[in-house]
């Protein structure tokens, strides 16, 4: 999980994980976020936002 604030990004991630898949949806909907998922059978899911903070 990407965010400004360090500490907020950390207790989203947390929260995200405890959810399993649903956790990335939470952090789709919630602003300032960006997040990256990859499940226990190795399926990638990233926010909608999360490729424009990657370097090419």
């Amino acid at each position: 999980v990407i965010g400004a604030d360090v500490l907020e990004a950390d207790r989203f991630a947390t929260a995200a994980f405890a959810m399993g898949r649903d956790g990335i949806l939470f952090i789709e909907q919630t602003p300032g976020l960006e997040g990256y998922l990859v499940d226990a059978n190795g399926r990638a899911t990233p926010t909608t936002g999360f490729g424009a903070l990657c370097l090419p």
